[in-house]
């Protein structure tokens, strides 16, 4: 992980492939990365309705199930 000002890198885009998901640790917070029509998203790892991992479901299109 590399600190560069505005941005940590926690991966490497080759990590995550299209239409992946990938959950990393970020300052101590659980953090998922999507790959979604050739752009990364990264969003907290956890489902706000059931305070369950996001990264243990699936992505289906640009949503997280």
């Amino acid at each position: 992980m590399s600190d560069t000002g505005w941005f940590t890198k926690v991966a490497l885009t080759g990590e995550v492939a299209p239409g992946a998901m990938k959950a990393v640790e970020l300052n101590g917070e659980q953090v998922l990365l999507c790959s979604v029509g050739g752009e990364f998203y990264a969003v907290h790892d956890e489902c706000t309705h059931e305070c369950f991992p996001l990264s243990e479901g699936t992505l289906e299109g640009d949503v997280v199930t």
